[in-house]
């Protein structure tokens, strides 16, 4: 897989969602569980179609 500033971007919203839900649930704050799913979902799905794209 080549590392790009995308790449870094994804992985960045993949780690920072993950702690941000984590810290959501944690908390019980609803709007940063949501935000943090949110990015969690972006930056995986986004990995995922670049790992994909990648090994073609």
């Amino acid at each position: 897989m080549h590392w790009s500033p995308r790449t870094y971007l994804r992985l960045f919203l993949l780690v920072g969602g993950t702690l941000l839900l984590a810290n959501g649930i944690l908390g019980g704050e609803l709007l940063e569980i949501a935000i943090g799913a949110a990015a969690v979902g972006l930056g995986g799905v986004g990995l995922a179609s670049e790992w994909r794209e990648s090994s073609v």
